[in-house]
């Protein structure tokens, strides 16, 4: 018992260290404070210059969702508002030329490109649609492959390098995930409810986090332990017991999102290499049969969507696995809740992989266009420009808006730094011969009892064949 004590008081001044330190660094901004921009001025300043772009419309095609990454309307959030008029400026006037926006729908983009193409004419000069359709896009052979431009370098200061090299194929890149995209709503996050944990008498897993020992073992036991009484006895009550956690999600899309913090990329490294599965699947099967023990747990909430909100509002669940955008909702909630990453599958993994979903934005360059070097320059121009200055006014506009306590904001920077992006689960989103070899076999492992080693054997040599003709 007296170790226990001892144990428990090392880890209360541990964390009280880290809500101190907290406290002492989050500094709100006022609204009328102007973000830093130069380093953004410095980046685009080192751009080439091209005087004959000044003057030219330039189109960026955009869907309902995407717009307000290049116009937003005055009733958006200040913060973010200003860093995108920001960046646009130091755009507009490094090269002079006029933006503008085409509103276009995500699912009738193939067919218009295709039209456009056939009649000769260009469709735009940037797309800023989401991961999915544009892997549909770049598989009609729709998209330009950014790697043939001598003008992009995926190395370069202002360019998100590890995020575009996870989603290379081969000799091929099609799209960019950026500051300028604001792809951080759709990373996935852990909504935690601090007094489910604190009745239990558990240490604060913000504590576990920030010392990297936040792991999917740690989730389960904190799960289960909370959810007790459940745990142990025959039938739940769904309206009244208390759960350890619950996905609004489908159980398909929670077994990706977790097997994807684990950071372990089925085809291994893609960039300038072919797209193969692993050779090797021990840490495959090991992390999968991990998981599958956590999905299975009877304290998880086996309601989705809007039973699993209400239930987490209710107070009823202790963790709620969901995007970080659904924290605008919870900005009313009685309950007090804060910010966690997804849990790694282990203390040896180096990292947290926020993992950032197919549905996020990216931006890609036409295969028709008609001047490909003036489009992958702008290009880097707006992600020179966003750079830092839009990733911290997305930051602050969590924190103005929706965070109730400190432990959320540091927790927050570590979720925005640690995004992830994985070819697999990008292109198995819209491409079935990738899916049904990775993604569709993970799923099944961890929620439907899927064996891995037979079903990849099973499939290996014809997607070896495909690989070997779809991403040269």
């Amino acid at each position: 018992m007296d170790k226990i004590r001892i144990q428990t008081l090392f880890l209360c001044i541990l964390l009280l260290g880290f809500l101190l330190g907290a406290c002492e660094n989050v500094v709100l901004p006022e609204e009328s404070e102007a973000e830093p921009e130069d380093q953004e001025q410095e980046q685009i300043d080192r751009l080439p210059d091209k005087q004959e772009y000044a003057g030219y419309n330039f189109i960026v095609a955009v869907t309902e969702n995407s717009e307000g990454l290049f116009f937003n309307p005055e009733s958006s959030e200040s913060l973010v508002k200003t860093a995108v008029d920001t960046r646009n400026r130091l755009v507009t006037e490094k090269y002079g030329i006029i933006i503008e926006t085409r509103m276009i729908k995500e699912n009738e983009a193939e067919a218009d490109i295709k039209t456009a193409a056939e009649a000769g004419e260009q469709y735009a000069d940037l797309l800023c649609l989401s991961g999915e359709a544009l892997v549909s896009l770049a598989d009609g052979g729709l998209l330009y492959n950014l790697l043939e431009s001598e003008d992009f370098d995926i190395e370069a200061k202002y360019v998100e390098t590890e995020n575009a090299i996870n989603i290379a194929v081969n000799n091929a890149l099609y799209m960019i995930y950026d500051s300028a995209t604001q792809y951080y709503d759709d990373i996935w996050v852990v909504f935690c409810n601090r007094e489910l944990v604190a009745d239990a008498e558990l240490t604060d897993p913000a504590l576990l986090a920030e010392t990297g020992l936040w792991t999917w073992q740690r989730f389960l036991d904190y799960s289960e332990r909370i959810a007790y009484s459940v745990v142990n006895k025959g039938s739940p009550d769904l309206k009244t017991d208390i759960f350890g956690y619950a996905s609004y999600h489908s159980d398909e899309t929670l077994s990706l999102v977790m097997w994807e913090s684990c950071g372990i990329p089925m085809f291994g490294d893609t960039y300038l290499q072919p797209v193969t599965v692993r050779e090797e699947l021990t840490a495959v099967n090991e992390a999968a049969a991990l998981l599958k023990t956590v999905f299975n747990s009877k304290s998880r909430f086996p309601l989705q969507q809007n039973d699993a909100v209400e239930a987490f509002n209710e107070g009823r669940v202790a963790f709620f696995i969901h995007r970080l955008e659904y924290a605008a909702a919870l900005e009313s909630a009685e309950i007090e809740w804060c910010l966690l990453p997804l849990p790694m599958r282990s203390v040896e993994q180096e990292g947290y992989k926020s993992f950032t979903d197919t549905k996020a934005i990216a931006m890609a360059i036409p295969a028709n266009v008609t001047d490909p070097q003036r489009s992958v320059v702008l290009m880097n121009a707006f992600c020179a420009a966003s750079g830092e200055a839009m990733k911290k006014a997305v930051y602050n506009k969590y924190v103005n808006l929706f965070f109730q306590n400190n432990t959320s904001t540091v927790m927050l920077e570590t979720v925005l730094d640690t995004a992830y992006f994985d070819m697999a689960a990008l292109y198995g989103s819209r491409n079935k011969k990738v899916a049904e070899i990775s993604v569709d076999v993970i799923v099944s492992a961890i929620s439907s009892n899927g064996v891995i080693d037979r079903a990849i054997e099973n499939l290996k040599d014809s997607f070896e064949k495909y690989s070997a003709e779809k991403f040269t």
